[in-house]
């Protein structure tokens, strides 16, 4: 029974997924900082529409953010997570030279992080 909803098992097991896609993108060290950027960012909006039950890769910044708004998720988490996002479109689309995306590896933490706070509220 708990398998019988595809949308909830893939909401449940979106962490994890999550998680080994990251661990993935750290270890291919063969990629610029643009790719990682757009890697990042699909294998996170992938995420959030596993957990909010829509089509994660067509989501933008400002729908993430009504939308975690309408599910009662705290606003400072959603300011962190909107200013991540923008950061990564930034450093996908624009090709930022922000100092911040330099360490790829600091921001997976911080997401990570801010992924396991989602997690335990959706």
């Amino acid at each position: 029974k708990r398998n019988a909803d595809p949308f909830a098992r893939r909401a449940r097991e979106s962490g994890k997924m999550f998680s080994r896609k990251l661990d993935t993108i750290l270890k291919d060290k063969n990629l610029n900082r643009e790719v990682s950027c757009g890697r990042i960012l699909e294998a996170l909006k992938e995420y959030l529409g596993n957990k909010l039950r829509l089509a994660g890769s067509a989501l933008t910044s400002e729908e993430i953010g009504d939308e975690l708004e309408r599910k009662g998720i705290n606003p400072e988490l959603i300011e962190s997570l909107m200013g991540i996002i923008q950061l990564f479109e930034h450093g996908t689309y624009a090709g930022s030279s922000a100092a911040e995306i330099n360490d790829v590896e600091s921001l997976i933490e911080k997401i990570k992080d801010l992924v396991a706070r989602l997690d335990k509220k959706l």
